[in-house]
C-alpha cells in the first residue's frame, strides 16, 4: 500500500454529497495496451460517501494479451451514517499481466457497503477487501468468483473487521478451477470485545474440474465477544456425476451438461444483484471463460 501511494500513476476521487442518490451507476474503465509492456501502473482511488447518500460504482479491468505488466490499485471508501456504496467489479486482464486490487471501507451507522467481483483473467491476481463496521446497525456484502485454468492463479483476501455491536456481515465466494488452475480464498472475521450482538457469515465453495488443479482455502474467525452469531465453510469438490448423468439423459452433451451446471454454481453468488445488464455481464464472462474449454 505504501508503494502504490509513493509511486502512484493516477486513480480517481468519487465524493458523493449528504444526501445525493445518484440515478445512474457510474462505469470507469482500465484498459491495459502494448505500451504498458514492462511497466507498473499503481491507481490510487477516493470515495466518500455522504450522510444519506448512495452510489453505484462499476469498475471493469481489461488489457491485451501477451503484455507483462504490474497493475497495483488501492481504494479507500468511507461511508457516512445511513450512506450506500454498491461496487461491480470485473477483471479480465491480459494472460501476463500481474493484477492486484486492495479496498478498504469504513462504514459507519446504519450505513450499507455492496462489493461484486469476479476474475477470470491475468496470469496472477490478487484481490483484497477490508471493510470495518464502525457503526452500530452496519451491513456489508461480499461476493464473488475466480476462475482459473491454464497456469492462472488467482488470490482473494477478506479482512471483516466488526468494531460495533449490532452489524452485519456476509461473504459469499465460488471458486472453478480447470487444469493449471490455481487459487487461494482467505478470509478473516475480526469480532471485537464490544460488538455484541453481530452477525457474520462467511462461505467459499470451489468446484474443480481437473485433477491437475489447485484449491486452497482458509476460512478463519477471531471472536472476542460472547453474544453473537458466526460461521463460516469452505468446500472443495467436483462435479456432481449424477446431476451430469441427469442433464446428458436430457440431450445435452457432455461438455453442455459440465457447462451448465459450472454456470448454476458461479450464478448463485451474483443472484441478488438488482441492475440486470451488470448481472448478465457477470454470468456472459463466465460463459466465455467456459466456452474456452482447453
Amino acid at each position: 500500500r505504501n508503494l502504490n501511494l509513493a509511486l502512484m500513476t493516477g486513480g480517481f476521487v468519487l465524493i458523493v454529497d449528504e444526501g445525493v442518490k445518484l440515478a445512474e451507476p457510474i462505469q470507469i474503465i482500465h484498459v491495459v495496451t502494448s505500451p504498458a509492456a514492462d511497466k507498473s501502473l499503481r491507481l490510487r482511488n477516493l470515495i466518500h460517501i455522504g450522510k444519506n447518500a448512495s452510489a453505484q460504482i462499476i469498475e471493469d479491468y481489461s488489457g491485451a494479451q501477451d503484455v507483462n505488466c504490474w497493475s497495483q490499485n488501492v481504494t479507500t471508501a468511507k461511508l457516512d451514517e445511513n450512506a450506500t456504496l454498491e461496487m461491480y467489479q470485473f477483471q479480465d486482464q491480459g494472460n501476463e499481466t500481474i493484477h492486484m486490487s486492495e479496498t478498504l471501507v469504513d462504514v459507519l451507522e446504519n450505513a450499507n457497503f455492496k462489493h461484486y467481483s469476479l476474475n477470470v483473467g491475468a496470469a496472477m491476481s490478487r484481490t483484497e477487501i477490508k471493510p470495518t463496521l464502525k457503526g452500530e446497525n452496519g451491513n456489508v456484502e461480499l461476493s464473488g468468483a475466480f476462475l482459473a485454468r491454464g497456469g492462472n492463479a488467482h488470490d482473494v483476501f477478506t479482512h471483516m473487521k466488526h468494531m460495533m455491536p449490532q452489524c452485519d456481515s456476509d461473504q459469499n465466494y465460488r471458486g472453478v478451477l480447470d487444469k493449471g488452475g490455481k487459487s487461494a480464498f482467505q478470509g478473516k472475521v475480526y469480532v471485537a470485545k464490544d460488538a455484541q450482538l453481530t452477525n457474520a457469515d462467511q462461505s467459499n465453495k470451489n468446484l474443480i474440474l481437473d485433477r491437475n488443479a489447485e484449491a486452497n482455502s482458509k476460512p478463519e474467525l477471531l471472536i472476542y465477544a460472547d453474544d453473537v452469531k458466526c460461521s463460516h465453510g469452505a468446500t472443495v469438490g467436483e462435479l456432481d456425476s449424477e446431476a451430469l448423468f441427469y442433464l446428458k439423459s436430457r440431450g445435452l452433451d457432455t461438455l453442455s451438461a459440465k457447462a451448465l451446471l459450472v454456470e448454476a454454481f458461479v450464478a448463485e453468488v451474483y443472484q441478488d444483484i438488482e441492475i440486470g445488464a451488470v448481472k448478465e455481464k457477470y454470468l456472459a464472462l463466465a460463459r466465455e471463460w467456459l466456452a474456452h474449454n482447453e
